[in-house]
């Protein structure tokens, strides 16, 4: 059971790996920070601790990837 729950948490700890690095890889995010520090304003966003909406990150992005949307129910032929 230990080992499930270990799996588990691997994985979770995984997606928040990629999911990190894909927003710190994004070219707007690195403008966005580029221009904050070049404004001598990055150490102000630092200060904010702010918690991702993880149920509508996953939510958007599950929407936007064709490869994970459901299929649409086809109505019998009668």
């Amino acid at each position: 059971m230990a080992s499930s729950h270990n799996s588990q948490k691997k994985l979770v700890e995984v997606l928040w790996q990629k999911i990190n690095t894909a927003i710190l890889g994004s070219p707007e995010v690195q403008t966005a920070m580029t221009d904050l520090k070049n404004a001598s304003q990055l150490d102000a966003v630092k200060e904010f601790n702010l918690m991702l909406d993880v149920e509508k990150l996953i939510e958007e992005t599950l929407e936007q990837n064709p490869e994970t949307k459901p299929e649409p129910k086809s109505r019998g032929s009668r």
